[in-house]
């Protein structure tokens, strides 16, 4: 088994594995396993700020994934919808075959 192998290995039974972590969602039209961390996003800002502007909330969250699982390149900007609802990707970064995904939306009812 090669190096490559072995990571690809780890990220499907250790790192995303759905007895532990990961759950299935729909990211982008396709069911995939993710690992959803809704705190980690805010902890990375300076201004921890729930309420954006008066009455409007921004909900975010960050998203992690295996890169095989994802069909095209993630980039920062881009819309993609997960679960039904559309965010906007923060955030995008890909190491060793994991994604780390900055997801980010405006809601007034400052629920998902």
């Amino acid at each position: 088994m090669s190096f490559k192998d072995a990571i690809a290995n780890d990220i499907k039974n250790a790192f995303i594995n759905k007895l532990e972590f990961a759950d299935e969602h729909v990211f982008g039209g396709v069911v995939i396993s993710c690992v959803i961390d809704e705190q980690r996003y805010k902890d990375k800002q300076t201004l921890n700020k729930t309420l954006d502007v008066e009455g409007v909330y921004k909900d975010t969250l960050t998203l992690f994934c295996s890169t095989l699982d994802v069909s095209y390149r993630v980039k920062k900007g881009q819309t993609i919808e997960l679960d039904g609802v559309e965010f906007e990707v923060l955030e995008c970064a890909e190491d060793m075959g994991i994604y780390e995904i900055d997801l980010g939306r405006y809601d007034e009812s400052g629920r998902l």
